[in-house]
């Protein structure tokens, strides 16, 4: 019985290759004949065996069983076999070669024209076969190949001649057939050297007119919104600029050694008032024009020794823009040596914010001298108008000998402006006497008011009779405020030589009020007065004292005198925080005031208190887990409850109307 293959079978017409004779259905007799043949071919071909040396173990099967040998290591084992002799005896013969319709060939060594390879198998007939072959080296002229060790034999081309250079290329696999003492490519390379050069520059061509419609798009984005790009700060200084005052600019990277600090600016021809913009080579202005700007557009970074001057950018930025009110600080440790100005908000109609990434991962370390009173973080917000908020920080102190004032700070006080005006003159000596010490700052060539602004803040500041005083002097858009948190103003006059002015302005009493502290870490190794510090002692106004404070998530380690002092201060809550003793210092949480302005109507709640000092306090509740070392009042204490879970050492009752719960 002749069995038909499967393409007369499942042929596409009746008569093969005639369409006309119409769709050709199968013959179900056929289509059972044939699989019956092809499942009798895989019953006989069911033994398969890793190694020669498996199948020769197994005798037991008789004579003509076939079975295959498909992974051994020696190549010219692995092919089809058959049974000789009967079941238990006899032998296996290989009679054929494994079905693979190409065999892969790995290059193991040789060169590029003198190729050695490995392939799985060694085929009785290798005509009938393709082999995969990828080189590992360009040839440089007419090449052979050494398969499994059987000797070197020849690779011609597609018109079976030597092969040229470059016809076999470093990770390009061709395929080649067995001509009886060779192989031979079915496609060689340089024979299709222009189709393949035709390729390459259509691909060209392609990648050009991409990036010919990339630079049309940005070049319509650009006349679109009126912007062009800077990769950095450095390559605007160095350019020429053109542009129309009002174009928008951006900086990609404010330094080109890392990443970060891009920003938006806009072109002018005169520089602002602040100090936060770039000048082009030719002298055209890029001024910041960014609304909630991050610290690293003002060109602070971890690496700078002193990040004091950006974050005076800032303060500086935001009185001259008023829709600027938040600068974030990113995770990093940030280092000041030297102290910012107070940041203050004068008749603005909202406040400002200064906020890290988190108070375990937004470090600022501090390490200079100032007065005990000075704050790093020295906040002047205006009594019944816009507030300040500082939050998720760790401040840090660095020194050593609690001469780094307060971590952060308040109070209020009297106010007063110096004006520079006049025709600045280099050689100008300007003068401001403070309660009769007085201090001199001679122009210098270049100078502007603000740089002048910026030189008698620090002269006055420097000053150790005046800062003892308890005067703070900051610049502002070019003039001086003078605030001194005494009992009465401090006596200013001024006086100048020259064309250049230095004028004093009463700008009047000031009471600080509405600031917000949360997910704060004030520390040191003994380098603070007080972590925290708001003193409302100067009583000649009404409503007089340090008002609506409200602190959350707090940790206040030991400062000189004291964690806390709360002095004059009224409508404080500090919930979720605690003041604890550290390195030596004081843990104390002070509160007190004085006989006309008592500390009041504060609440205090959260975790372990050192010691607890109370005096001219009023109205107030404080809950705690435990007070380490005990409690001390006076008489002059009044309506104060103490709840606590445990109180260390004396609780005194010096006190009127007041209590403990424990």
């Amino acid at each position: 019985m002749t069995v038909q293959s499967s393409v007369e079978i499942w042929r596409d017409y009746e008569t093969d290759g005639v369409p006309a004779s119409g769709p050709h259905e199968p013959v179900k007799r056929d289509v059972r004949q044939w699989g019956s043949m092809l499942e009798s071919l895989l019953a006989q071909l069911g033994l398969g065996y890793a190694t020669k040396a498996a199948l020769d173990a197994d005798l037991a099967h008789g004579a003509n069983t076939l079975a295959m040998v498909y992974a051994d290591a020696t190549a010219a084992n692995n092919g089809i076999y058959v049974k000789s002799g009967a079941s238990g005896a006899g032998s296996w013969s290989r009679i054929g070669d494994l079905p693979d319709a190409i065999i892969p060939l790995t290059v193991t060594g040789g060169t590029g024209d003198a190729i050695v390879a490995t392939a799985p198998s060694t085929p009785m007939a290798p005509g009938r076969h393709l082999y995969l072959l990828t080189p590992t080296a360009n040839n440089t002229g007419a090449s052979t190949i050494n398969v499994n060790g059987t000797g070197a034999v020849a690779i011609k081309n597609a018109l079976n001649a030597n092969l040229a250079a470059g016809s076999l290329l470093i990770g390009n696999g061709v395929l080649m057939f067995w001509m009886t003492d060779h192989y031979q490519l079915l496609v060689a390379i340089p024979p299709d050297g222009d189709a393949v050069l035709a390729d390459v520059v259509q691909a060209k061509d392609d990648a050009e007119a991409a990036r010919d419609a990339a630079e049309d798009a940005r070049d319509i984005a650009i006349a679109t919104i009126g912007m062009v790009v800077y990769p950095t700060v450095a390559a605007y200084a160095a350019a020429t600029v053109s542009l129309a005052d009002g174009t928008n600019v951006y900086i990609a990277n404010y330094y080109a050694s890392e990443p970060g600090g891009g920003h938006w600016c806009k072109i002018a021809s005169s520089p602002p008032s602040h100090g936060a913009y770039h000048t082009s080579a030719n002298g055209k202005y890029a001024i910041l024009a960014e609304t909630f700007p991050n610290f690293r557009m003002f060109g602070a970074r971890p690496a700078n020794a002193d990040n004091t001057p950006y974050l005076d950018m800032w303060n500086d930025y935001c009185d001259a823009n008023t829709n600027c009110s938040t600068l974030d600080i990113g995770a990093s440790n940030w280092t000041f040596t030297t102290v910012p100005r107070p940041i203050w908000t004068p008749g603005i109609p909202w406040g400002r914010t200064i906020r890290g990434a988190g108070r375990v991962s937004t470090i600022l370390y501090t390490n200079y001298s100032v007065p005990d009173y000075r704050g790093f973080i020295h906040l002047l917000a205006q009594g019944g108008g816009a507030g300040l908020i500082v939050r998720d920080l760790q401040i840090t102190s660095q020194k050593t000998d609690f001469s780094c004032g307060a971590a952060i700070a308040s109070h209020d006080g009297h106010v007063q402006k110096l004006v520079v005006g006049g025709t600045i003159t280099a050689g100008n000596a300007l003068t401001a006497t403070v309660n009769g010490t007085a201090v001199t700052y001679t122009v210098g060539g270049g100078d502007t008011a603000k740089s002048i602004a910026n030189g008698v803040a620090s002269a006055i500041n420097a000053n150790v009779t005046i800062a003892t005083a308890g005067v703070i002097a900051f610049p502002i858009n070019g003039n001086v405020s003078v605030i001194s948190k005494a009992s009465s103003p401090a006596t200013v006059t001024t006086g100048t030589t020259g064309t250049t002015t230095l004028t004093r302005t009463v700008l009047g009493q000031f009471t600080t009020g509405f600031i917000t502290l949360d997910a704060l870490v004030i520390t040191s190794a003994n380098g603070w007065s007080y972590p925290l510090l708001l003193d409302g002692t100067r009583g000649d106004v009404n409503p007089i004292g340090i008002r609506d404070v409200s602190i959350s998530n707090c940790s206040f380690f030991g400062g000189h005198y004291a964690s806390v002092l709360l002095n004059c201060a009224d409508g404080v809550s500090v919930t979720n925080s605690d003041c604890i003793l550290a390195g030596g210092a004081s843990g104390s949480l002070i509160i007190t005031g004085t006989a006309t302005q008592k500390s009041q109507n504060f609440i205090w709640s959260g975790g372990a208190i050192n010691d607890i000092i109370l005096d001219n306090a009023a109205f107030g509740v404080i809950t705690t887990g435990k007070v380490l070392a005990g409690v001390q009042n006076t008489s002059a204490t009044d309506s104060v409850k103490i709840m606590a879970g445990s109180i260390v050492g004396t609780a005194q009752t010096n006190w009127t109307n007041s209590a403990y719960v424990t």
